[in-house]
């Protein structure tokens, strides 16, 4: 896949159509189109893990993760930070987690290099852990705070 920043000059395309190929679009449009409420979901085999990623236009972030496990028992996390868009890297800083400041020493930061498959969802690639991601837009944003 080609880097976004490889495709500065590449026409956005918002149609929202679906489509074959990924959309390139430049930096500002990607920092412009990823505010909003975003989804993933992990099922795994004794669990499903829904995340809530709310991105603000000032460069805030909150992310609520639901857990439900098979015995039928629900977790619930929440946490609060900042992110920005360096023009292939999605980057978010966690500021709060469900409620308390981290340690200073054990900052958690996590970057997903991005690329948008539609208008409506993106692919990640964590490169130091090598964990993948996909999040959907959230057609009706509910508020989980």
């Amino acid at each position: 896949m080609a880097f976004l920043t490889a495709c500065e000059d590449t026409p956005s395309d918002l149609s929202g159509e679906f489509q074959a190929q990924p959309v390139h679009w430049s930096t500002a449009q990607v920092i412009e189109h990823l505010p909003g409420t975003w989804v993933r979901v992990d099922e795994r085999e004794t669990s499903v893990v829904k995340k809530y990623l709310v991105l603000d236009t000032n460069g805030d972030f909150s992310e609520t993760t639901l857990i439900s496990l098979d015995s039928g028992q629900t977790q619930t996390h929440r946490h609060k930070g900042t992110w920005l868009f360096d023009g292939v890297n999605l980057k978010r800083k966690y500021d709060w987690i469900d409620g308390r400041a981290p340690s200073r020493m054990n900052l958690p930061f996590v970057t997903f290099e991005i690329h948008f498959q539609s208008k409506n969802d993106f692919e990640g690639i964590d490169h130091i852990h090598h964990n993948q991601i996909h999040y959907v837009r959230e057609s009706s944003a509910q508020n989980l705070d």
